[in-house]
């Protein structure tokens, strides 16, 4: 069913404007500007490409290659990524019951959470092992890590404010039940309230301490 979706979400702007649908020059295509990015020192969008050439998961010989650019490419930005993550973190919002850690510290080789943030000894400390590749992603991820009980969590930042906030987001389950968070406020008619929700954050976040 993921698969048929995501076929779906990929030849949808071809269906709608009547074209012939042929995935093996569109592979071709994606490889092609994916090469392209990388001559021009941009990975990361050569990383995107050469994820969309991979994307059916149909073995082709330039799915192939793709695929070994993807491995030589994603362990590149993955650490890039746990760099910005890096430091000693506080609850600034909470906007789940999934979890309810005070502090989290991260380094480059564990997350360790808090249950209160005056708290010297952690309530829960996990190795980073970076989430491995999946053709059926809808893009390729760079944000998310798999624990040795294989939970999924991701983490992302974004600066508002003039504060850093660290979104730490568990996708996944050990009993593999992912979640998705929905968010419909782009959807209320009135223009004011709408634009005062947009305003809010939704998420669970932190702000750096150190």
């Amino acid at each position: 069913m993921k698969k048929i979706k995501l076929i779906i979400f990929l030849l949808f702007p071809l269906l709608i404007f009547g074209q012939k649908i042929n995935y093996e020059e569109y592979q071709r295509e994606s490889f092609i500007k994916a090469e392209k990015a990388l001559k021009n020192s941009n990975g990361l969008e050569a990383l995107h490409y050469f994820h969309t050439v991979c994307i059916l998961d149909v073995k082709s010989d330039i799915e192939i290659k793709a695929k070994a650019k993807i491995d030589s490419l994603l362990p590149i930005y993955q650490k890039k990524e746990l760099e910005k993550w890096k430091g000693t973190w506080k609850l600034k919002q909470i906007k789940t019951n999934r979890f309810d850690y005070e502090k989290i510290i991260i380094t480059e080789k564990e997350i360790s959470f808090y249950k209160k943030e005056k708290d010297t000894t952690y309530s829960r400390n996990e190795t980073i092992e970076h989430k491995k590749y999946d053709p059926n992603d809808l893009i390729v991820d760079i944000h998310s890590v798999e624990f040795k009980n294989k939970e999924i969590w991701e983490f992302s930042l974004k600066e508002k404010n003039n504060e850093l906030r660290l979104f730490p987001n568990l996708k996944t389950q050990s009993d593999g039940t992912t979640w998705i968070l929905l968010d419909e406020r782009s959807m209320i008619r009135n223009k004011d309230d709408r634009e005062k929700a947009l305003a809010e954050e939704i998420r669970t976040y932190y702000t750096k301490i150190k």
